[in-house]
């Protein structure tokens, strides 16, 4: 019975590409094309998307590298000018 199920084809939601059900996870992190719902990058596996999220987004929401003595959050392409001006990183210079 596991064998049969492991043989089904699916079809995967992203990129409607057809596979067997033991494939479809390996297929999804790996394999399969995801684009960035914030800034609509694409070419880039779930794996990958997860790294340009955390990494390289310009679009993530991220802290100031001041965090305990400022508040300000903002996308991460706004951090430098942020950080130019930020009064925490002024008194700790």
């Amino acid at each position: 019975m596991n064998r049969i199920l492991e043989n089904l084809t699916v079809t995967c939601n992203k990129c409607s590409q057809d596979m067997a059900r033991s494939k479809f996870v390996e297929h999804y992190y790996t394999s399969c094309i995801q684009p960035c719902d914030q800034c609509g990058e694409v070419n880039m596996s779930l794996n990958d998307l997860f790294n340009h999220m955390a990494q390289m987004c310009p679009k993530t929401i991220v802290p100031c590298d001041n965090e305990e003595s400022c508040q300000w959050s903002g996308p991460r392409k706004d951090l430098s000018a942020h950080l130019a001006s930020c009064s925490a990183t002024k008194v700790l210079n």
